[in-house]
Parts: structure tokens; C-alpha cells; sequence
């Protein structure tokens, strides 16, 4: 595939990227600014990537496609990885990183990344987020350990599991990132009562920090870290109960 042959060098297209509520899964109508590469948001709300600001020896070698020989041997696709941050606007969501895996592949629509599908980049909200009364809230405090006066700790990922004895171990139920005051919300929209009598659920929450960018994070690359890694911290507070229409609040440790 030439498409190279139609796209200047200092227009090509690299992705595009669709953002998403963490809560309801819809997309994002805050206008999100996006650092590290020149973008645009195209008329279907997408925010289109164009070059970046910082050209590695990798992208190079991928960009001479566009250039005088579309037939040159280029890279894998997924093979170059390239950073960006999103700033959201309006303080319902907080910054976050996402990382591109370069080049995007152009046969098969039916796989993952695919370059004429906009990519999935999950906004998670701040402790300013609109709530509704039907929804579970937990709002959880996320401090350095054993500090006096406590000190927050920003950028902390915090997720909702049900618990390893349920009869769906190890669901997720909602995610949170926690602010520059260590503040943490995380929202269970679809809570069901487990009986008519009982309406609580008792949850396990998983604290995940990488200490090399402890204000703006990767939620993904947290998501998916193996929690060997020097880089990577994490801490667990369980039983914690949660009801629909109910506001749960807790504190979680780290260090």
C-alpha cells in the first residue's frame, strides 16, 4: 500500500485517537489537548496525530515512506513506541500519558490497531466529577506511608476488584487516578443489589504507582505491568464495602 505517496512530510497521519469516559464508556466531549506531537480534532471529534516534536532514530527510519521510496523496508507494526500527554480541560479528568504503538497496521480491520480506526484512550475522572445519587462512590485518600502531616501522592491508579471469593473473582468495577492532593475517584455506575435484603458489596482495591512519573502517569502501562519492575509500586486495601447510592470513603498507603 502506497499511501505514503499522498501525504506531505509535515502532514502525515499517525493515528488517531478517540477519548473515552472511564465511567460510562462515551466519548469524551471536553476539548483535550494533547502534548508531544502536532494534532488536530477532525470533524467526527477525533484527535488526529500528526509529526511529533521529537523525532527519534526510529520514526526517522519509518518516516522514509512518505518520502521518495515507499518501498523501502520499514518497521514492524507496534515496533516504535511514541509518548504523548493528554490535558483534558473543564477538571472533570485528569492528565494522563498514552503511548502509540508505531507504525499503526493497514490490512486487516478486524485486528487490533488499525490505522484508519480511531485508538481508545481512557479518561479517568477527577474528585470533581458530576456524580449521580444511584451511583456507588468511593472516594479514597492515597498518602505517602508513614508521614506526619500525611503527603498525598498524585497519579496513584486505584482500582475496584470484586473479591477473590465471589462468584466472578477479580472483576473490575471501576477505576480511579488520584489528583495532586491524593485524592482518588472512583465511580460503580451498574451496581446491582446481590439480594434483596443485602444490598452491600465488599470490594478489594489495588494501588498502583510508577515512581519514575509520579504526577502524570501511564494508567496503561500500570495496568499491565507484572509488578516486578523497579519502577512499579503497589499496595492493596480490602474489604471495603460499597452500596448503589452509597458514598464509601478510605485511605491507602504507599511507600
Amino acid at each position: 500500500m502506497q499511501l505514503g505517496r499522498f501525504l506531505l512530510n509535515d502532514d502525515r497521519v499517525l493515528a488517531a485517537v478517540r477519548f473515552v469516559d472511564a465511567v460510562s464508556g462515551l466519548p469524551v466531549r471536553d476539548a483535550v489537548d494533547v502534548s508531544g506531537a502536532r494534532t488536530r480534532r477532525n470533524r467526527s471529534g477525533f484527535t488526529v496525530i500528526h509529526a511529533p516534536d521529537v523525532v527519534t532514530a526510529e520514526l526517522e527510519h519509518y518516516f522514509e515512506r512518505f518520502r521518495a521510496d515507499p518501498h523501502a523496508a520499514e518497521p514492524a507494526p507496534g515496533s516504535i513506541p511514541l509518548t504523548l500527554t493528554a490535558q483534558p480541560s473543564g477538571g472533570r479528568y485528569l492528565p494522563r500519558q498514552f503511548t502509540l504503538a508505531l507504525p499503526l497496521q493497514e490490512v486487516d480491520r478486524a485486528q487490533p490497531n488499525f490505522l484508519f480506526d480511531p485508538l481508545e484512550v481512557t479518561l479517568y475522572p477527577s474528585p470533581s466529577y458530576p456524580t449521580e445519587s444511584p451511583w456507588a462512590i468511593l472516594r479514597v485518600n492515597v498518602v505517602e506511608q508513614a508521614t506526619d502531616p500525611p503527603v498525598p501522592l498524585a497519579g496513584v491508579l486505584v482500582t475496584a476488584l470484586t473479591q477473590p471469593a465471589a462468584p466472578n473473582p477479580n472483576t473490575v468495577l471501576g477505576r480511579g487516578m488520584s489528583d495532586r492532593r491524593g485524592e482518588t475517584l472512583i465511580i460503580v455506575p451498574g451496581l446491582r443489589p446481590a439480594t434483596f435484603t443485602d444490598p452491600e458489596f465488599t470490594v478489594n482495591l489495588d494501588a498502583r504507582r510508577d515512581n519514575t512519573n509520579p504526577t502524570i502517569p501511564n494508567p496503561d502501562r500500570l495496568i499491565n505491568a507484572a509488578g516486578d519492575e523497579e519502577w512499579f509500586e503497589n499496595a492493596q486495601l480490602n474489604d471495603i464495602v460499597i452500596a448503589p447510592g452509597r458514598r464509601t470513603v478510605g485511605q491507602i498507603s504507599m511507600g
